[in-house]
């Protein structure tokens, strides 16, 4: 991942930066239990709204990996099992990136 473009917003305000990965990072957890939800209730075109909507800001810090699952759930008709698994798998990316971003701008 990279903040650098996140950067170039926020020049001369590290605590702006802050407050927007603190919220990026809240909003995001909120989704992914709405996520998990769809998903426990099989209802794709909620999967693949909420995977529409967190989307671009993945793209905007260039985490890759957790891009590549967003777009196949958003994008590719995967069998429930196969999906549940990618979301397990984004799960974890995600706390990862999480902890590295709270590091860095603290």
């Amino acid at each position: 991942y990279s903040l650098t473009s996140l950067q170039s917003f926020f020049v001369n305000d590290p605590e702006g930066l802050k407050e927007f990965i603190t919220s990026f990072i809240k909003s995001t957890k909120e989704n992914l239990v709405h996520l998990e939800n769809a998903i426990v209730e099989n209802n794709r075109p909620e999967i693949k709204a909420i995977s529409h909507r967190i989307g671009p800001i993945f793209k905007q810090i260039q985490a890759h990996s957790i891009i590549a699952i967003l777009d196949d759930l958003e994008l590719k008709m995967y069998p429930m099992k196969t999906i549940l698994a990618n979301f397990k798998e984004l799960k974890n990316k995600t706390e990862t990136l999480f902890e590295l971003l709270d590091r860095e701008v603290i």
